[in-house]
């Protein structure tokens, strides 16, 4: 069963491009956040039994897609209004994301206990990794009061995702999901812990990189292989942006093993069946690169499938990050506070 759960919400939780959505100052003063949840929402695994987490039970997916929209909402609107923040320094967007980030503070949001591992407690794993980088956005601007209030309640989700994180033996992406949000959160709490565990995992993740960018775990997945192989390596890159944040440099850790990776992703995505070859001879499914093109691109101008993938305009929002990667490049959001 745990097979079956691993990395499913991480790529395939759906929700609309809200970085896309036009905002002004007037618009965002009538923006209300959807009622807060207590309880994460029970959810069922998404892939149908002993196909090694490649085939989609769709029925199931579409009913928690459903179960899981009210919480989508909120994530596109909080990032929304972070992102427009960024982009204009509007005291109106940081004032209303602030308020949706209290909000669900006070209810102490999506921390009520699961009696099992289930696929809810994925969600929560990419939920706080996107609710933290919009917390980091826009702290500087709202009271030590609010800052209070919201970093108890991101602890409180750190907490809850630590206690269901302990279940598994993962060495797939789920991990490295996990540890974004432990590192965005340490980082925003200044909690040395959180970053330290954040950042053993970024290197243990690092460290299974093969030599020709492939990562067993994902090849497993057969016709998903190059899938999640970009699926991995989103959070693995956004951990290793923000470490700037405190004045390091992750990249430097197995240095060179996540460039394998993301160039293999680039090469693949032109030559599908060079994945099919090492995925047990399965067709690949068809893909454009996550958000991690963007800081690639940045980090290898030489590097022409890079290049253009990024004319494509490849790579750019991602709801489990909080918004537009570009936006946060753009702002030099990563950089040294």
């Amino acid at each position: 069963m745990i097979r079956e759960l691993t990395l499913s919400a991480a790529l395939l939780t759906l929700s609309f491009n809200a970085s896309a959505v036009s905002l002004n100052d007037k618009s965002m003063i009538g923006m209300q956040p959807p009622q807060p949840v207590h309880d994460m929402p029970f959810l069922k695994p998404i892939y149908l039994p002993n196909t090694g987490g490649s085939i989609i039970n769709n029925v199931a997916m579409s009913a928690n897609n459903d179960i899981m929209q009210p919480i989508h909402n909120y994530q596109d609107q909080l990032s929304q209004l972070a992102d427009y923040y960024l982009t204009s320094k509007s005291l109106v967007a940081a004032e209303r994301a602030g308020y949706y980030l209290t909000s669900w503070a006070k209810a102490d949001a999506l921390t009520g206990a699961m009696e099992e591992f289930s696929e809810s407690d994925v969600n929560r794993y990419m939920f706080l990794s996107a609710t933290a980088m919009n917390y980091l956005k826009i702290k500087k601007t709202l009271s030590k009061s609010d800052q209070k209030k919201i970093e108890k309640w991101l602890l409180n989700l750190a907490s809850r995702n630590k206690q269901s994180f302990s279940y598994l033996k993962n060495t797939g992406n789920l991990r490295s999901w996990y540890a974004l949000g432990i590192l965005a959160t340490g980082i925003a709490t200044n909690r040395k812990d959180l970053i330290s565990e954040a950042k053993d995992k970024y290197q243990a993740a690092t460290s299974l990189i093969n030599d020709d960018g492939t990562i067993d775990t994902e090849l497993a997945r057969q016709h998903r292989a190059l899938t999640y192989t970009d699926g991995a390596t989103i959070p693995l890159v956004i951990m290793a942006e923000l470490s700037r944040k405190i004045n390091e440099d992750w990249y430097k850790i197995n240095p060179g093993r996540l460039d394998l990776t993301q160039a293999r992703i680039l090469y693949g995505i032109k030559h599908p069946e060079w994945f099919a070859q090492r995925a047990n001879g399965a067709e690949q499914e068809e893909i454009v690169p996550g958000c991690w093109l963007i800081f690639f691109a940045m980090r290898h101008p030489d590097n022409r499938d890079a290049q253009e993938a990024l004319a494509k305009k490849w790579g750019d929002y991602q709801s489990r990050i909080g918004g537009s990667a570009k936006i946060l490049l753009d702002s030099d959001f990563f950089s040294d506070d």
